[in-house]
């Protein structure tokens, strides 16, 4: 079997439906769509014509409003909707529409080619409604603007251009642009569900924001954020959930970012992020997809991380994966920095759970500038392929973790340091190959591993290094390999790997997270 391998940026996209856990189990009647993705999706998300006979007509010229129908009335730059039912959005409006209804109303908005600019608020603001509905029919082109500074100064004021204080969905195959001047872009208190769209954000602060739930079950989404793209703030029961779509975001903050959990199930992902790509405070579970980080501080970051299938590739300054609490763990030698304080979190070590990261499959590139593949407690790989180019530092990891690094199934192979070398733990059930160079292995040098004749990996050390790990399933113990290094060919030996490299530490840490596999 050949693994070649090339650090780019474009992958093939693969789709799986693996499930991830979902400790909030949620009842499903029949009148709500259920998916794989654990969330719920009701009747009145999902797209349906409407009848402009049936539905209130607000056409928007010269500074006002004609309105044909009930439940709207207009007054200067407030245009206010105060009944359940749809109503067609045309025209040029300055000014906020408020949606003011009973608490149990769904209020249907349809975007048919409206721009809606406000001068002192948001440019549309939900304060009471069971659920806003916006619909973007096919072939609209829709823009909403809000003011730079609100009139509202209040606590309680709205912090987006689109603002729902309960739930909130988007769907329809039209364009909806958003310019979020004064603070978010998107914004329910509730849940906020994209069915489809395309949906263009700039904000001056986070781009689309849900509280207990942002779902986006397809879509075509471009993200500027000046703080977070896509964020979930409710830290007990927050779920940010992408089942599908084409996703690009660029970030000051985190690409994406949940007070809770992230699941990513088939989407396609670009993220280009001052901060994290992608931060989950507790779990985040990948089913698949591709997932492209061209520039994060760390890649992936979350107390628990589970990879069941994908393609990855990311680039960090600093950690690649890291599966971080919020306790200022120091590792052997003292050297280990605080890899995962949460900011505002506990940093009690009861209160938080033993970190963790399981790779059950998929094809996973690293570029990291600090440790390749972080755990603040165990890793656990049983399978999939991941190459890591660790950083050149001495003070960090190709593979760093605390406690253990189980290899179950798979392959790996990381190049960087030989100063705090890892390789895979006691125990585990793949063999490893530790290399250390007499000098360094330049970058850009090609590199293979024979068995014999038979040619089982090549890579391109991407960066300067001077030790490699290679383990996997194909590998023999006690067997002799031939490792080529550009020009010069060694003699190497599979073996058990030892936790520290160096024999450091015993090598029988922590298993907290050994078969827990796609439910981790």
């Amino acid at each position: 079997m050949k693994h070649t391998i090339y650090i780019i940026l474009s992958l093939v996209m693969m789709f799986s439906l693996v499930g991830c856990s979902n400790k909030d189990t949620e009842v499903v009647i029949s009148k709500f769509i259920a998916t794989d993705s654990g969330v719920s999706y009701s009747e009145s998300d999902v797209y349906r014509d409407y009848s402009a006979e049936e539905a209130t007509s607000i056409s928007f010229a010269d500074g006002g409003a004609e309105i044909s129908g009930s439940g709207a009335v207009c007054s200067q730059n407030l245009l206010t909707i105060e009944a359940a039912g749809t109503y067609i959005l045309t025209g040029d409006f300055n000014g906020t529409i408020n949606i003011k209804a009973d608490e149990d109303a769904i209020v249907q908005l349809v975007l048919n080619n409206v721009n809606i600019h406000s001068d002192n608020g948001p440019g549309i603001y939900e304060k009471k409604a069971e659920k806003l509905v916006i619909l973007l029919p096919e072939g609209t082109v829709n823009t909403i603007e809000d003011a730079k500074e609100y009139a509202d100064k209040s606590d309680s004021a709205p912090t987006g251009a689109v603002y729902a204080k309960d739930d909130m969905t988007i769907t329809g195959e039209g364009r909806l642009n958003i310019v979020a001047n004064n603070n978010d872009g998107l914004v329910s208190k509730g849940s906020l569900i994209i069915m489809s769209g395309e949906i263009y954000v700039a904000a001056a602060d986070d781009c689309i924001v849900g509280k207990k739930l942002l779902a986006v079950k397809d879509g075509e989404i471009s993200l500027t954020a000046g703080g977070h793209g896509l964020k979930v703030t409710d830290e007990e029961a927050g779920k940010l959930v992408i089942e599908s779509g084409n996703i690009n975001i660029t970030a000051k903050g985190d690409g994406i970012n949940s007070a809770n959990t992230v699941t990513l199930i088939a989407m396609v992902l670009t993220v280009d992020a001052e901060d994290d790509g992608i931060h989950a405070d507790k779990e985040l579970c990948i089913q698949g997809g591709t997932i492209n980080i061209l520039k994060s501080n760390e890649g992936l970051e979350a107390v628990s991380i589970v990879i069941n299938e994908g393609e990855i590739s990311l680039v960090s300054l600093d950690d690649g994966i890291n599966a971080c609490g919020g306790v200022n763990n120091q590792g052997f030698g003292g050297a280990r920095k605080n890899n995962g304080a949460i900011e505002g979190k506990s940093t009690n070590a009861a209160d938080l759970e033993t970190p963790c990261l399981t790779i059950n499959g998929g094809n996973i590139y690293v570029d990291a500038a600090g440790d390749g593949l972080d755990s603040n407690g165990v890793i656990v790989m049983n399978g999939g392929f991941v190459y890591v180019s660790g950083s050149t530092d001495s003070n960090n990891n190709a593979t760093d973790y605390e406690s253990s690094f189980t290899m179950n199934g798979g392959t790996i192979i990381a190049s960087g340091s030989s100063g705090m070398y890892q390789s895979v733990s006691e125990g585990s059930k793949c063999y490893a190959i530790d290399y250390f160079a007499n000098g360094n292995i330049a970058a850009g040098t090609e590199c293979s591993l024979y068995d014999g004749d038979k040619l089982l990996y090549s890579f391109v050390n991407k960066k300067s290094a001077n030790a490699i790990l290679i383990a996997g399933e194909e590998l023999e113990n006690g067997k002799e390999y031939t490792l080529v290094i550009g020009k010069d060919t060694v003699k190497v030996v599979a073996s058990e790997g030892s936790n520290g490299g160096f024999g450091m530490v015993n090598g029988k840490g922590n298993r907290d997270c050994e078969g827990r596999g796609e439910r981790c």
